[in-house]
């Protein structure tokens, strides 16, 4: 039987902490199946959940069957902005839901590490990828750990435009003129960034043959879909003032390589790697302290 279903949420003060710990601790991790205590309610009152925000209203859901079981809900634009650390999954008047997905962008508070250095792009830290000229598994350069395989990082299609001789230019670097990919990161917050580390595990015959490193500082806050739009559109991305945070340098295959950043690079939101010609990069990370902290690196 599908329920209907609504869906609250709460910025939980640091005060209801003590309340949660108990409600979680009286239900013992046995909660699927077993009626709830009155203790347990009484508990679950203090929290005054039934008051939340309603972020999507009280709405019929459709039986499991394969092709309508999943559905979407976008979130008022008004609510995008603010910061949720609980949710409630309302269930009338009972009956199953399967699975429930909460897309958005983490926030963390960062604050507590002003005095060590962080990864400042890494998604557990709030960094998001925003723009990628090719593929769709930009994310995969901000995700935890090392890549277990190469489907775990991020891979360009073979550029068609490939120079069919290839030279060096002044540099002492391939000449690959227009045949190259991009990815823009928003980092965690503004930081100061003291060195960079560039994974290219697993890619051994398709890593890139090099890449650069830009960095922006961003003053206006957009959504991610303006800032998508933004970084995908070359004409306005271009009036975007970028700094070099690493110049072009050489790739090696299947490698975890660090280099460091000019001390005077000042404090930045956004850093694009650009790859050329195409290839593959597993992880990204971006270290540094946020703006409020003075760099130890």
């Amino acid at each position: 039987q599908a329920p209907r279903f609504s869906l609250q949420a709460c910025k939980m003060p640091q005060s209801k902490a003590g309340v949660v710990a108990k409600l979680k601790g009286e239900r013992g991790g046995y909660g699927i199946g077993t009626c709830a205590s009155k203790s347990t309610l009484n508990t679950a009152e203090q929290l005054g959940s039934d008051q939340w925000t309603t972020l999507v209203q009280f709405t019929p859901l459709r039986p499991g069957y394969e092709g309508k079981s999943v559905h979407y809900f976008q979130i008022p634009a008004v609510f995008l902005k603010k910061k949720w650390t609980h949710v409630r999954v309302n269930s009338f008047p009972d009956g199953g839901i399967a699975r429930m997905r909460l897309y958005g962008t983490v926030k963390k508070d960062v604050s507590r590490h002003a005095s060590s250095v962080i990864d400042l792009a890494a998604a557990e830290n709030g960094g998001v990828a925003v723009a990628c000229s090719n593929a769709t598994t930009a994310a995969n350069l901000i995700a935890l750990g090392r890549a277990k395989t190469m489907g775990e990082g991020w891979e360009t299609a073979r550029k068609p435009n490939r120079p069919p001789v290839l030279k060096k230019g002044p540099d002492g670097l391939i000449d690959f003129k227009n045949a190259s990919d991009f990815c823009v990161l928003k980092l965690c917050c503004a930081g100061n960034v003291g060195e960079l580390e560039i994974d290219t595990n697993h890619f051994k015959g398709n890593f890139p043959e090099s890449c650069i490193v830009e960095g922006c500082y961003l003053k206006e806050q957009l959504t991610y879909q303006q800032e998508t739009a933004l970084f995908l559109d070359a004409k306005r991305s271009a009036c975007v003032k970028w700094v070099p945070v690493l110049e072009r340098v050489k790739l090696t295959p299947h490698a975890q390589v660090r280099f460091p950043v000019k001390k005077e690079l000042g404090p930045i939101t956004h850093v694009r790697i650009t790859i050329y010609p195409d290839g593959g990069v597993s992880r990204l990370r971006v270290l540094g302290l946020p703006v409020a902290a003075k760099s130890s690196l």
